[in-house]
């Protein structure tokens, strides 16, 4: 086996090449990551019971609002129509509290499970190659025919992008390093690799899929 780093393997064995990439050696980091999920989780309970509250008041205030109707009591009906209307920007606000929320959430949710659970892993066997993003031993698994593969290349990213910093950010799945065409797509790997890392790869792999 050789150990690139802490995070990157690569094992050449019995005519099968494996290339591993661990999401990340900084277990601490996992551990803020799941401090601050576990927040934001509590966060979206209280804006989902916020939201249940005010649900209740405009039920309540819909109630009012079919006596009053009923006496016919027209000034006690405008006074009920204008808490219907500000309950329901309310409840739309809080709504669009949640949708955000929500995104959140599932986004900072798969990240954590991948750091914590996942790995990326790449092998050549039997004249294929095959990629797949595992977490707890689960992932699609990709299947290439190195043949048709090429303009296999090192990815530079411009770091004093804003975007880019964002894919390469901790909280996120993102940040590919290397990239090859394969037919009329681009297949992208090598999360948050650091430039050596994305260097020796490069080489290693390249080496091996002359073979094929």
């Amino acid at each position: 086996m050789q150990v690139i780093s802490e995070r990157v393997s690569i094992l050449s064995k019995d005519n099968v090449f494996s290339l591993v990439v661990l999401p990340t050696d900084k277990k601490w980091k996992v551990n803020l990551l799941f401090i601050w999920l576990m927040l934001w989780t509590i966060s979206g309970i209280i804006y989902i019971s916020m939201y249940y509250n005010a649900s209740k008041e405009g039920a309540f205030y819909r109630y009012q609002y079919e006596l009053a109707y009923k006496k016919n009591d027209k000034p006690v009906m405008v006074d009920i129509q204008k808490g219907i209307d500000k309950n329901q920007n309310k409840r739309l606000f809080i709504m669009g509290i949640i949708a955000f929320w929500a995104y959140f959430e599932y986004k900072v949710g798969k990240t954590f499970l991948f750091r914590k659970f996942g790995k990326e892993k790449m092998w050549i066997k039997n004249g294929k190659l095959f990629y797949q993003r595992e977490i707890n031993k689960k992932g699609k698994i990709k299947e290439y025919d190195p043949a048709l593969i090429n303009e296999f290349e090192i990815l530079k990213p411009n770091r004093g992008d804003f975007f880019v910093q964002m894919q390469e950010s901790f909280w996120v799945i993102g940040g590919e390093r290397l990239m090859f065409r394969y037919a009329a797509k681009f297949v992208r790997f090598g999360l948050q690799l650091t430039d050596a890392e994305a260097n020796k790869v490069f080489k290693e792999l390249s080496k091996e899929l002359k073979k094929h």
